[in-house]
C-alpha cells in the first residue's frame, strides 16, 4: 500500500511520525476530520490522538502504539473517534514504513457504515486487476507465440538463403564450384596476411568437346564433363580448389604452389583422364598454367594469364600443357 498514492485510496488515509503527528493525508481524511484540502497543506499541526475520545487515547497509548512499534502492523482496531466534536465508531489499520532514518506510519480508517462499500470496492478493484493480469498474460503468450513463429521464419529464411547461395555458387552437373565461387576464393587469397606465399592456376579445356556432343549426344557429353571433373578432383591436392569455369572449361587453383608444382598436377591430370576414359571415350585436355609471383597479384589477372597459356596449348596441337611466359621468371 505504500506504493499507492494516498489520493487513490477510497477511505480516510494518512501518514504520521512516531508521535502521531500528521505528515500527509488524502481528501477523504480532510473531509472526515475537517482538515484543509491536502493539495494546499503545509505544516498541519495535528496529532491523530486529538480525534480520539479520552478512553480512546488511553487505549492507543497502552495497546495500539506499543503493538504497532513492536510488530509494525495492526489490523482493524475499533475505536470511538470525535473529529470536530462528532462521535463515531470506526475501524483503523496501520503499518510501519521505513522512511529515511525515522519510521513513519500509514493509517487507514474505515467508518463502520462505509466498510461494506469499501470492501465491495476492494473486491471490484481486485477483480479488475485480476482481469488485467489475465489479459496481460494472454498478450504475453500471444507475443511469445508470434516471436517464436518469427524466429522460426527467420531461421528458415536464413537456411533457404544459404541453400540458394550454395546452389548459385555450384555447378549441379559436376558438383564443383562455378565461376561465381571464384569471387570468394579471390577475396580469401587477397586477405592472407603478409608475406603471402605464391599460388598457381591451371585452366583446363576438354579437347574437341563440341565434336563429342555432335557425335555422341549431349547425354554422353554430360557424362564426359562429370568424369573429367572427378579426375581433376583425384589429381588435386587437399588444399586445391577445382571449379567448372564454364562449358567444357575447368579451373584448378593451387594455393602455396609455384608453377613447377602446378605442372606436376597438370601432368597427373593428363594421365588420369587418359586412364579413366570419362564417359567411356578417349578424352584429352589442353591446360594453361600460370602463377602469382607478387604479393598483390589478383586472382583474375592470374586466370587471364592461364587462359592465354591455354590458348597457346590449343594452338600447339592440344593434349598438352603450356606455361605462361610471366610465370617462368
Amino acid at each position: 500500500m505504500s506504493h499507492v498514492p494516498l489520493s487513490d485510496i477510497p477511505a480516510p488515509c494518512w501518514v504520521t511520525d512516531g508521535q502521531g503527528v500528521l505528515r500527509r493525508y488524502n481528501a477523504r481524511l480532510a473531509e472526515w476530520a475537517g482538515l484543509p484540502d491536502p493539495g494546499a497543506q503545509g505544516d498541519v499541526a495535528v496529532t491523530m490522538t486529538d480525534w480520539l475520545t479520552p478512553a480512546g487515547r488511553i487505549f492507543f497509548e497502552t495497546h495500539v502504539w506499543p503493538t504497532l512499534r513492536r510488530d509494525g502492523l495492526i489490523v482493524e482496531i475499533f475505536a470511538y473517534w470525535q473529529p470536530g466534536g462528532r462521535r463515531s465508531g470506526a475501524y483503523v489499520s496501520a503499518k510501519r514504513m521505513e522512511h529515511d532514518a525515522e519510521p513513519q506510519y500509514l493509517w487507514l480508517l474505515f467508518a463502520a457504515e462505509d466498510r461494506q462499500a469499501f470492501e465491495q470496492a476492494l473486491i471490484q478493484a481486485r477483480q479488475r486487476a485480476q482481469s488485467q493480469a489475465e489479459q496481460l498474460q494472454e498478450a504475453h503468450a500471444r507475443l511469445r507465440l508470434l516471436n517464436g513463429q518469427l524466429q522460426r521464419q527467420i531461421h528458415q529464411t536464413q537456411a533457404e538463403n544459404r541453400t540458394l547461395s550454395e546452389l548459385a555458387a555450384h555447378d549441379p552437373l559436376t558438383g564443383l564450384g562455378n565461376r561465381r565461387s571464384l569471387q570468394a576464393l579471390s577475396q580469401a587469397l587477397a586477405s592472407r596476411p603478409a608475406p603471402r606465399r605464391p599460388y598457381a592456376v591451371l585452366m583446363i579445356d576438354i579437347d574437341h568437346f563440341k565434336a563429342i556432343n555432335d557425335q555422341h549426344g549431349h547425354a554422353r557429353g554430360d557424362a564426359v564433363l562429370a568424369g573429367v571433373a572427378e579426375c581433376l578432383r583425384r589429381c588435386a591436392r587437399q588444399s586445391d580448389t577445382v571449379v567448372r569455369y564454364g562449358g567444357e572449361e575447368f579451373t584448378l587453383v593451387l594455393p602455396d604452389a609455384d608453377v613447377s608444382q602446378a605442372l606436376v598436377v597438370a601432368a597427373r591430370a593428363h594421365e588420369e583422364i587418359a586412364r579413366a576414359r570419362p564417359g567411356g571415350l578417349a578424352v584429352t585436355v589442353s591446360i594453361g598454367a600460370a602463377a602469382a609471383l607478387s604479393d598483390d597479384a589478383d586472382l583474375y589477372e592470374v586466370l587471364q594469364h592461364a587462359d592465354e597459356a591455354l590458348y597457346a596449348a590449343k594452338s600447339q596441337g592440344r593434349n598438352t600443357t603450356v606455361c605462361h611466359s610471366s610465370s617462368r621468371r
